[in-house]
């Protein structure tokens, strides 16, 4: 895996308009994207990266390769993935990003709620209905119910 550092570099020149420079970074990326270390470092750029269209390159592509590396990721890259979502999700100034980070956690929620894999997504929906995070809470809301709505419906008066 690259370093932390290259990854970061690689996003961003993802985002450039020199075509060479891109097409070179999608090439990485995608060298990269076979590996199940991936998710964790894509995560990090969610929580570090200072520029906000590399953090939500990072949830965009997160989305994407969550479901190709779930199963292969240790319970604790699970679980620490799981709460950083929520905590950039509330935490996340620009609201496009926050929109791509709601869809990661219900591509997150597909793979783990099924199996009772994210208990305390429901408790976070809760708070965020009833907080300051309200917007938060329908964005997540909206995400869901397209994943695993079966499994909200229970919890929704």
């Amino acid at each position: 895996m690259a370093s932390s550092a290259d990854f970061e570099a690689l996003l961003l020149a993802c985002l450039s308009f020199n075509n060479q420079s891109r097409k070179q970074a999608e090439d990485a990326i995608k060298q990269l994207s076979n590996k199940p270390q991936v998710v964790p470092e894509l995560v990090q750029r969610i929580q570090v990266a200072a520029d906000p269209q590399v953090r939500q390159l990072a949830a965009v592509l997160l989305r994407k390769w969550t479901a190709r590396h779930w199963s292969n990721l240790s319970t604790e890259v699970k679980s620490g993935t799981q709460g950083v979502l929520l905590e950039r999700i509330v935490q996340e100034p620009v609201h496009s990003v926050r929109r791509a980070l709601a869809d990661v956690v219900a591509a997150v929620a597909s793979l783990s709620v099924p199996d009772k894999q994210w208990p305390g997504l429901l408790e976070f929906l809760h708070q965020c209905s009833k907080a300051k995070h309200m917007e938060v809470g329908l964005l997540l809301f909206a995400a869901l119910f397209e994943t695993i709505g079966e499994h909200l419906h229970p919890h929704v008066p």
